[in-house]
């Protein structure tokens, strides 16, 4: 009984035991899961916040690239306009056109293409930078030279000037311009309709990369309306157009350092102007001269030419043969013409052939009497023989002097015609 007491006394302590030890060990498990609950709150909140954080970053990265695209954006815009300014685009075309001004010729020498790219290399490269910043000015200008003015206020008759506004090539500014009384109410309503702008090309300057003109005139339309005005804008920032050749990028030691200055050229081209001026002065001079030396030449050359001319003439004149009938005076025979016929026969001997063969006959010559009287040539016309014809011309070469023809006072040549006559018995008259 004692044993069973004891072993029931013992399962209720065990009992007991099993109960608070069930209760304990509830608790720690509710504690556990209480933990693990909390742990995985905890878990899931420090997720949650990480993933705001992760967010957050994202979101700053998001709008870190947005700002960074925003500034390659503006960054390849202002590149964009960088390249396409005026002050690039000049410069880039200068180096363009210089690099295939020094490229070497398909038919040039290379001897000839040393000379050339060694030459006047400064005077080359002048004259291109001012061919691309005229082609550039007038590229702009024909575009927009419709919208460079506008008036802005009513005309201020104390100052007598009117305001106007100017906006060309992105670039804005006011300025005035002096008109007169007299002239203010028609400019007012009529300047844009009876004026023409012009602007001269050296009156150009950058403002930053964009050209823009610093000075403006208005001209009248009509023929007869005489009217200039001048616009002198005030521009901010405004530079003088320059082009460094180093900033081209070429190698060329020639031009190195070299920097070229578009107001300057103004005064060279006035320079050149007056230079090419005075060359065609010279040069018209140089040529009147020779012109006048080639007439007093010409006239030297002909005066000589008409006096050879004329001392021809008067040699052919001198030496003429006149014909007897067309002489003042005949040429007359010592004596007169009387005394001829006895001095040939005189002088006549028959030939002795022709008396053997009982030959006769005449004999008709033609000769010349010169200026001093003196037989010349001797011409036979008909002869029967010719030991008669010789023994004719031996007659009349012996004959004396004559008294010379004369035509205006002056002895000249003269034809005389005679004849000789042959008979067999020269005892008889002749």
């Amino acid at each position: 009984m004692k044993k069973i007491c004891i072993l029931s006394v013992t399962a209720l302590l065990l009992s007991v035991s099993f109960s608070g030890m069930y209760a304990q060990t509830k608790t720690a498990i509710d504690d556990a899961k209480r933990a693990q609950l909390k742990a995985k709150i905890a878990e899931m909140e420090a997720q949650e916040e990480q993933a705001a954080k992760k967010e957050a970053e994202r979101k700053a990265l998001e709008a870190e690239a947005a700002k960074e695209a925003v500034k390659e954006a503006a960054k390849r815009q202002a590149q964009a306009e960088y390249e396409s300014s005026d002050a690039i685009t000049i410069k880039r075309n200068i180096k363009r056109a210089f690099e295939q001004w020094s490229k070497k010729g398909e038919f040039e020498k290379q001897s000839d293409y040393e000379e050339r790219v060694s030459t006047n290399l400064q005077e080359v490269f002048e004259q291109i930078c001012v061919k691309e910043i005229h082609a550039r000015i007038h590229s702009i200008y024909e575009a927009q030279w419709t919208r460079i003015l506008k008036k802005e206020s009513s005309y201020d008759a104390e100052t007598e000037t009117f305001t106007v506004s100017s906006a060309f090539n992105g670039i804005t500014c006011q300025a005035t311009i002096n008109i007169p009384v007299a002239n203010a109410e028609q400019f007012k309503n009529y300047w844009f309709d009876d004026l023409t702008s012009k602007i001269d090309e050296y009156d150009w300057c950058f403002v930053g990369k964009s050209l823009h003109p610093t000075k403006l005139t208005l001209v009248g339309n009509d023929y007869r309306d005489k009217s200039k005005y001048e616009v002198n804008f005030p521009l901010k920032n405004q530079s003088v157009i320059t082009c460094s050749f180093d900033e081209l990028g070429i190698n060329n030691p020639y031009l190195k350092g070299y920097v070229f200055n578009y107001s300057e050229e103004r005064v060279r081209e006035k320079e050149r102007h007056a230079a090419n001026e005075k060359k065609e002065r010279e040069e018209a001079a140089t040529k009147a001269e020779e012109r006048a030396k080639a007439e007093a030449q010409e006239k030297e050359r002909q005066a000589a030419e008409d006096a050879k001319k004329r001392e021809e003439a008067a040699a052919l004149e001198f030496n003429k043969i006149h014909f007897a009938n067309r002489v003042d005076e005949a040429p007359a025979f010592p004596g007169g013409h009387d005394k001829i016929f006895p001095w040939i026969e005189s002088q006549l001997v028959f030939p002795a052939e022709a008396a053997q063969k009982g030959l006769h006959g005449q004999v008709n010559l033609r000769f010349v009497v010169e200026r001093d009287g003196s037989i010349g040539d001797v011409v036979v016309l008909t002869s029967p023989d010719a030991g008669f014809e010789k023994e004719a011309i031996r007659i009349i070469k012996k004959m004396p002097r004559w008294s010379p023809g004369k035509k205006g006072g002056q002895p000249v040549r003269t034809w005389v015609d005679e004849v000789v006559r042959f008979r067999p018995k020269r005892a008889s008259s002749y």
